[in-house]
C-alpha cells in the first residue's frame, strides 16, 4: 500500500503495531488519513 501512494506523491508513514501507529499519531497530529488494518497483535484497528 506504501508503495502505491507514493506513485501519487503521499508521504507515508508506517508502524509494526497499533501501540506504535498511536505513538506516531502522536508525534506527528498532522497526520491527515489513517489506513489500518482490524486485526493487529496489541489492539484492533476500530
Amino acid at each position: 500500500m506504501t508503495t502505491q501512494l507514493k506513485r501519487y506523491n503521499f508521504r507515508t508513514s508506517s508502524a509494526e503495531s497499533g501501540a506504535a501507529a498511536l505513538e506516531l499519531l502522536k508525534k506527528h497530529p498532522d497526520i491527515g488519513l489513517v489506513i489500518t488494518d482490524y486485526n493487529m497483535p496489541d489492539i484492533d484497528g476500530f
